[in-house]
């Protein structure tokens, strides 16, 4: 984003880099929780992700069975 400044002049408006730098850790953080959860999933022989979200319209419940 551009942003003028007193003088009349453009200028360019940057991040701090202490946010930039939050950013990119949380971005790996997240990365790496994705990755291992993953792992824990195949290793238990559990559906992708993407498979439960694919599959996620055609689970019935059967919510009769209360007695």
């Amino acid at each position: 984003m551009e942003r003028r400044a007193a003088s009349g002049r453009r200028r360019e408006s940057h991040a701090h880099p202490l946010v930039v730098l939050t950013a990119f850790i949380n971005y790996l953080v997240y990365g790496l929780v994705r990755t291992r959860t993953a792992i824990q999933r195949a290793m238990n022989n559990e559906p992708t992700v993407g498979a439960l979200i694919a599959n996620r319209h055609t689970i019935k419940h059967d919510m009769d069975d209360w007695s």
